[in-house]
């Protein structure tokens, strides 16, 4: 049996490279026909230090976002069960067979569709929407770049992709995958665009201005006295602090693509000029997220002081940078504010 959702041919935007969960929920949301589906999504760029001491890790949102506060009870997962395999795909079968779509965790390394089959480690989701009677076979919807799938999986390699314990060789590999597994209750759904849309803006401006020292600006100035701190490291110790900074800096770009991506379609229904020129200051900044990225690599492996130097000077114009960009987002909302 197939939910009727497997001929639906979904829509796929670049901006969500890397946010293979919030794909499932758009795809979902899109044939269930909500309307104007993307403004319920989480797409809020967040700074957090997870760790101000220690300087574990930075973020900019949550990687398998979802949607945005007040709708994600809307939203039902499974997170670190302590049930059996067993029992989990008993549910999932069963949410199927209600006609509810099920967004499952897999390793990328075990889908034979894609190119990373036997090769490469990565968390990624996908769509559960259908199994053969004898449930030798799943099917899936898998509608992402570069493979956009929609068929047929043999239910033992799905099994190894979700219980997989996505060994760490790369940027988005070594925690287990855990059968982890989430579902909408769509018929809740309901709320208008501008509302939303004022609730991202809120987000993302409660975030930046938090007075918190491991949140918003204040956590890109901490990163500002780290590259201070690793100035006087010596070189092997440097580089690999450098190294680590790249890796918890590297979904920035990222993140704020899929951010502009939200605020152009807050242009596309509000029709107001001021989002599409934050749209194009926010592709400016994304460039020199990119600048910095690459400045801090060079860093690593080449231990020159003029390199360094000019690191921390694009870091330092970047954080005006983001300062001016901030305040001009902050106009806005207060300008939705006063029209509401």
């Amino acid at each position: 049996m197939n939910l009727d959702i497997f001929d639906f041919k979904p829509s796929y935007d670049e901006s969500f490279e890397y946010f293979c969960f919030l794909n499932c929920y758009r795809i979902i949301m899109q044939f269930y026909q909500i309307p104007e589906t993307d403004f319920y999504l989480n797409t809020v760029v967040e700074y957090k230090i997870n760790n101000t001491n220690e300087f574990d890790s930075f973020s900019v949102g949550d990687p398998n976002s979802s949607l945005l506060d007040g709708y994600k009870k809307c939203l039902k997962s499974e997170e670190d069960t302590i049930e059996t395999k067993e029992k989990i795909w008993k549910k999932n079968f069963e949410l199927v067979q209600r006609g509810i779509p099920v967004v499952a965790n897999v390793d990328v390394f075990f889908l034979p569709y894609t190119p990373y089959y036997l090769k490469k480690h990565s968390i990624h989701s996908l769509i559960i929407c259908g199994f053969s009677e004898d449930k030798k076979n799943i099917s899936v919807i898998d509608w992402y770049s570069p493979w956009f799938y929609k068929g047929d999986i043999r239910f033992e390699d799905l099994e190894k992709a979700r219980s997989s314990m996505n060994q760490k060789d790369g940027i988005l590999s070594g925690k287990p995958i855990m059968h982890r597994y989430s579902y909408l209750e769509i018929k809740r759904l309901k709320a208008d665009p501008d509302e939303l849309i004022n609730l991202s803006l809120k987000k993302c401006d409660r975030n930046f201005y938090s007075k918190r020292e491991d949140e918003g600006y204040n956590s890109l100035i901490r990163i500002a006295e780290k590259l201070d701190e690793y100035k006087y490291l010596d070189q092997s110790t440097r580089s690999k602090m450098l190294e680590k900074l790249y890796e918890t800096l590297y979904f920035v770009p990222a993140r704020k693509r899929i951010w502009r991506w939200y605020l152009l379609r807050s242009y596309d229904w509000t029709q107001r000029k001021s989002f599409k020129l934050l749209t194009d200051d926010i592709a400016a900044n994304i460039k020199k997220w990119k600048n910095v990225q690459n400045l801090i690599i060079k860093s690593s492996f080449q231990h020159e002081a003029s390199i360094y130097s000019r690191l921390q000077k694009s870091y330092l114009e970047l954080l005006e940078n983001e300062r001016m960009l901030y305040a001009e987002q902050h106009a806005i909302l207060n300008l939705l504010e006063e029209v509401r």
